[in-house]
């Protein structure tokens, strides 16, 4: 692999990338609700959110918050993570460590806001160096978080 996601990233990314994809859906579910399953617990990803594996999970000891790694599979990747927003319950973000995908760096940040009574969710992925990804991005990015975000709806209707 060349050009190996060299360089660990700040928030300033999400905004001084070029290559960056933005979706957006509304959950019928609190704000907190959805900032909870989406940063608090890896675990259940799985379950909601396609192509992630059963054994995504916190690597580092609570509190959870900027700093904290996590270890997911997708898409046959096996990927460390680092936080590098956790603004609960309004944000979330990381950045892949370096070396593990194509391309300089993959971050990506989850905001969440109120909506009478819902939560509007919104998922930035920015990427730089990759024209693979990005293009795999543009591409699949839409449907998987239409879904993901359909599927996370349920998910918490059945917390409740």
């Amino acid at each position: 692999m060349t050009d190996q996601n060299a360089d660990p990233v700040d928030p300033t990314i999400f905004t001084t990338t070029p290559h960056r994809l933005v979706f957006e859906a509304v959950i019928a579910a609190p704000v907190d609700h959805v900032f909870n399953a989406v940063a608090a617990h890896p675990e259940t990803w799985h379950r909601w959110f396609p192509m992630i594996g059963k054994n995504c999970r916190y690597t580092t000891p609570p509190p959870h918050g900027v700093g904290s790694e996590r270890y997911i599979t997708s898409f046959g990747w096996k990927l460390r993570e680092r936080i590098i927003v956790w603004d609960e319950p309004h944000r979330w973000a990381f950045f892949v460590l370096p070396g593990q995908l194509p391309g300089k760096s993959f971050a990506e940040d989850y905001r969440f806001e109120p909506a009478d009574g819902k939560t509007r969710f919104r998922w930035t992925v920015a990427i730089e160096g990759s024209r693979a990804a990005q293009l795999g991005m543009r591409i699949a990015g839409r449907l998987v978080f239409k879904r993901a975000a359909n599927r996370l709806e349920r998910e918490l209707r059945k917390r409740t």
